[in-house]
Formats: structure tokens, C-alpha cells, sequence
């Protein structure tokens, strides 16, 4: 790795840590950071030009020797980053709420298209059987958000919801380096942050459901984009992203079993949500959707 990115990028690198799926180079120069790329380089391409427009210290994509905004490494393509973000800065996870873009990610496709793929590969590949019951209730929990997010589409339409720059991963609490990394972030409903960081925040034992709910409190939303914060409330991705991670190493995070435990304490919590954004909003959903995956 440190001759390729000599080679493409000329750097004179002094350590190189590998962190998660990032590559961490440090220079006589500052901190790098090397990432493959996800999304398309359209889109990527349109958050950084947008976030030119603000005052948000992102990581600066840095063009390779051919000008090239990625490189091809082992057949996938990289993006290298330089971090100028302060690293020890608190995020508030509803940062980026307002920077509003035009968008169409549809969360009913990619989520059927995921489970579609883990119901083939649970009966071939998962030997754990704790993680084989586990998924099928959280396969359930997404087949109900994914009935949720189609009524709301059928009642309401589409062109009341709200796009914008939000963020592939969120942890709890927000990591600069991370939250500044252009690669991960997405064009998607912007209750997607504050949803993800609500669901981090519980089952890290991060924030008490008093403090969570003193956020949810906070919150103002239209009645469509309330319920989609309820459906991605629901949508079980702090449990699909330890799957993920179980399927390539093949070793169960002990996250997996802690997360089931809590798994009644989140719906309770899920039902308190409910009440509240009830207060200020027309919510469409049951809450004996839990009560079904028993």
C-alpha cells in the first residue's frame, strides 16, 4: 500500500493504520485518509461542490497523478482525503440536517434487495443458531419499515420529503474524522442522521431514553418526514452491520447477543418515540408491528 500511494500520490509516508475499512496515512504533511469508494463519483462529486458552499472543514479529496479523482487498487476504486477537521471537535448530530439537497434514495428497494439477499445466505452460510433466530426477527422488523415506508409513500408522495447530505455511518458519540469524511457520506432523507445516532446512542448505552427523548422533543418535522424518522427508527442496521461483519470474519461480536438482550428495552423505547412525535404530528404506524415478529 505505501508504494502505491507513493506512486499515485507522491506521498512520503511515515505510518499507515488500517481502521475499520480506512486506511490512516500519516505524513510530514497531516493525516490521510484512503477509503474505497461506494457511492457513485457523481455523487460524491455533488456533495463535495455542495459543501464548498459552507463552512464545514471536510476532508479535501486529493487527485491522483493522472488527475484522476480515483484510483483503482485490487479492482476497487479509492479515494484519498486530507483531514484538516479538528479531531477532538463534538459533533451535533443534527449538523448537517439543513443542507438540503435534491434526492430519490428510496429506502423500500435497498432495504427488500438486503434481506432478499440474507434470507438466501442465512440457511447456506449461518452456523450460529442464536444469530440465525436473531436475524429472522430482525428480518421481520424490516419487512414491517419497509411496509411503513410504502404507505407513506402511497398517502403522501413523494415531494413533501427532504433530502440532503447525511452520513453512510454514524456512531455514538460522533467521531470527527468520520463525520467529515466525504466518502462516507450519502444523499439521503435527512432524518437519517438523527435516526442512526438515536439507535447508536441506546444500544451503546450512550444517552438514557430521557435523554434521547428530550432530543426527539426537540425535533420539528413535517408529517411525512416524522413517520420516516419513526421507519428508520425501526430499521434494524446497528444489528445488520454486526451480520455483515460476521458473515466476512466468520467470529460473533458479543455486540450481537448484547443488542438482542436490549432488543424489548428498544422497542419500549420505540413506543415512547411514538407517543411524542405524536404530539406535533399525524403518525401513521402501529405499534404492535413488535408485538407480530413474537
Amino acid at each position: 500500500m505505501e508504494n502505491i500511494l507513493n506512486y499515485y500520490y507522491n506521498l512520503i509516508i511515515k505510518k499507515i493504520d488500517e481502521v475499520d475499512d480506512s486506511y490512516y496515512i500519516y505524513t510530514d504533511d497531516g493525516l490521510y485518509i484512503l477509503n474505497k469508494l461506494i457511492i457513485e463519483v457523481s455523487e460524491l462529486e455533488r456533495i463535495i461542490n455542495y459543501l464548498n458552499n459552507t463552512k464545514e472543514p471536510y476532508h479535501l479529496l486529493v487527485l491522483n497523478k493522472d488527475k484522476e479523482l480515483f484510483t483503482l487498487i485490487e479492482e476497487e476504486r479509492y479515494v484519498l482525503f486530507k483531514v484538516r477537521c479538528d479531531l477532538n471537535k463534538e459533533i451535533n448530530p443534527l449538523l448537517f440536517s439543513s443542507y438540503i439537497l435534491n434526492g430519490d434514495y428510496n429506502w423500500s428497494d435497498v432495504w427488500s434487495k438486503r434481506i432478499d439477499y440474507y434470507e438466501t445466505q442465512l440457511n447456506e452460510v449461518v452456523n450460529e443458531v442464536n444469530v440465525f433466530y436473531a436475524m429472522n426477527y430482525y428480518i421481520g422488523l424490516t419487512e414491517n419499515a419497509i411496509s411503513y415506508y410504502n404507505y407513506l409513500i402511497d398517502m403522501y408522495g413523494s415531494s413533501e420529503l427532504i433530502y440532503g447530505v447525511s452520513h453512510r455511518r454514524i456512531t455514538s458519540p460522533i467521531k470527527a474524522i468520520s463525520y467529515y469524511n466525504p466518502a462516507n457520506m450519502i444523499i439521503d432523507l435527512n432524518v437519517r442522521d438523527i435516526a442512526e445516532y438515536i439507535k447508536m446512542s441506546f444500544f451503546e448505552d450512550i444517552l438514557t431514553d430521557s435523554e434521547i427523548l428530550t432530543i426527539v422533543n426537540n425535533l420539528n418535522f413535517n408529517n411525512i418526514m416524522a413517520n420516516m424518522f419513526l421507519v428508520r427508527l425501526i430499521y434494524p442496521s446497528y444489528f445488520f452491520n454486526l451480520y455483515d461483519q460476521y458473515i466476512e470474519s466468520r467470529e460473533v461480536n458479543k455486540k450481537m447477543f448484547l443488542y438482542m438482550k436490549k432488543s424489548h428495552e428498544y422497542e419500549s423505547l420505540i413506543t415512547k418515540i411514538y407517543s411524542r412525535l405524536s404530539i406535533k404530528n399525524d403518525i401513521k404506524a402501529y405499534m404492535w408491528i413488535f408485538k407480530v415478529q413474537r
